[in-house]
């Protein structure tokens, strides 16, 4: 395509094209590098302007044969410091080339992302847990080889703040150990992994966690004193491999420790489909998160109000609550016995918002909304969903609620 500054040799540019060139590079880096590319038409000044962009963000999606390989287009980046890689693709051998990784390590790279849309096997190179300028890493594959020697290579990396990693494939190694002095995010992402897995968290800057957990056990090496929000999904866990494998409450006597290493955020979202808080109740072992001020819940619908009410006891000065009741899923715990929690009047004194949905209208339930709205004398905001599978139900369900929940 002939440019536009060849078909009018009076052409002059305006706008943004009066730009010194270190500026328009600096705009051509925070686009998609097919978008840069795009630029070279304009005129010969943009011919081999996008080349030398300190970013390069691909999508090989709709990647064929017929285009030029990532490793080809990153050799034509002229710039000795690229930033930034981001490359998503549903084929592993598009992005499979570790020279295409060591080029960007030995560029100085700071953020590294590799989305890999398939369930398919992806080889990590080396070369990205040994990058010593590496800031941001974001590994968002359903399955990838991870090293052995995990530890090792993360001490190489000694500016990481951000780690981010999907671990849904056996691994050969039961132990995985984060050191990472800078790390101030924490993202563990184990789905559908059945095996025990301890992960041993050495990273004192940790500000934020979140951990799916399938099988692992997480044990900080000291006390996260600065983590300030924790996100912890435990509805992945196979309560099989936790009764035959794992000895049953052994693993659930763990869960409830790392828990308890929790309790100086001021923000936590939990998913769990087991009797959590009744474990730590019956074996005494519950923890006060006296800094909580904000949590989102979603909870197993048979025991939810129970669990809800024991997280209260351990929480006095919450603000803003947000409950989700969600059908059960079974587990080793479904039959323990628990006894009618009560929860002192004065530790609902901060409550200012409270958000319940699936609710079934039973009366335990009742009660519960009943008691918030008695003792939570600072409610702001009360909202309740009640949640049954056919308009009958649900009429007697409002119902039932309207007739028996007390005027505040």
């Amino acid at each position: 395509m002939e440019s536009l500054c060849n078909k009018n040799p009076n052409y002059e540019e305006k706008g943004v094209g009066l730009l010194p060139d270190s500026i328009l590079v600096f705009i051509l880096s925070l686009l998609p590098l097919k978008v840069a590319v795009r630029t070279s038409i304009l005129c010969q000044r943009w011919r081999y302007l996008w080349t030398r962009v300190t970013a390069f963000d691909v999508d090989l999606l709709s990647y064929n044969e017929t285009k030029p390989s990532f490793y080809s287009v990153m050799r034509r980046l002229t710039s000795p410091i690229l930033r930034r890689l981001c490359v998503i693709s549903n084929n592993p051998c598009t992005v499979s080339d570790p020279r295409c990784f060591k080029l960007a390590c030995d560029r100085k790279v700071e953020e590294i992302q590799v989305t890999l849309m398939t369930l398919t096997y992806f080889h990590v190179p080396p070369c990205i847990f040994q990058c010593k300028t590496l800031v941001n890493l974001v590994l968002d594959i359903t399955l990838f080889y991870i090293f052995d020697n995990i530890a090792m290579l993360l001490e190489s990396c000694p500016l990481l703040e951000v780690l981010d990693m999907n671990v849904d494939c056996p691994l050969s190694s039961p132990l995985i150990c984060i050191i990472a002095p800078n790390l101030k995010s924490l993202s563990f992402k184990m789905r559908n992994v059945i095996d025990q897995h301890q992960v041993i968290i050495d990273a004192p800057k940790l500000t934020y966690v979140y951990v799916i957990s399938g099988g692992l056990v997480i044990n900080f090496v000291k006390d996260p004193t600065v983590l300030d929000t924790a996100h912890i999904d435990l509805t992945y866990l196979s309560f099989r491999g936790m009764l035959e494998g794992m000895h049953g409450n052994g693993f659930i006597c763990q869960i409830c420790k790392f828990m308890a290493r929790l309790s100086n955020v001021h923000e936590l979202h939990l998913e769990s489909n087991m009797k959590l808080f009744a474990y730590m109740h019956l074996v005494g072992s519950m923890p006060l998160f006296g800094n909580l001020s904000y949590a989102r819940m979603i909870l197993s619908r048979s025991s939810g109000v129970n669990e809800f009410l024991l997280f209260l006891q351990i929480a006095p000065n919450l603000k803003e609550v947000f409950v989700t009741l969600n059908y059960d899923e079974g587990n080793p715990l479904a039959d323990m016995r628990q006894s009618a929690v009560v929860v002192p009047g004065l530790l609902l004194n901060n409550l200012e918002c409270v958000n319940i949905t699936g609710l079934q209208g039973n009366n335990d339930e009742v009660s519960l909304v009943g008691y918030i709205l008695k003792n939570a004398i600072g409610l702001n905001h009360l909202y309740i969903l009640v949640d049954v599978d056919n308009a009958a139900e649900d009429e007697d369900a409002r119902h039932h609620f309207t007739k028996n929940v007390p005027a505040p």
